[in-house]
């Protein structure tokens, strides 16, 4: 007894005169096409100047506005550059002080 399974996938594939033909195999996600290297160039070539922007005007003095809350600056120590780093202890200050909650 000859068993044959089709898988639903992979039915024949019939001509013009009503033949069956084989049919081409499925296709597989490796063999996704690849856009042209100089396409991703050209994305990446769009992409570099908004990322440069985001950086420098939002991400930076993100960064660096968090820094300075967190440390004890004095106009010495501002300048000289060596706060020490205090933590949490200015947002203490500030919600403890009684002018702030007016």
């Amino acid at each position: 007894m000859n068993r044959t399974t089709h898988l639903p996938d992979r039915q024949p594939v019939r001509d013009r005169n009503g033949a069956a033909t084989a049919a081409p195999p499925p296709a597989r996600a490796t063999d996704r096409r690849r856009r042209p290297v100089s396409s991703q160039w050209a994305a990446w070539a769009f992409l570099a100047p908004v990322t440069l922007y985001l950086v420098l005007f939002y991400a930076y003095p993100l960064y660096r506005n968090l820094d300075l809350s967190l440390r004890h600056y004095t106009v010495r120590s501002f300048v000289q550059g060596d706060a020490p780093f205090t933590g949490l202890a200015n947002y203490r200050t500030v919600f403890d002080d009684p002018t702030f909650a007016p």
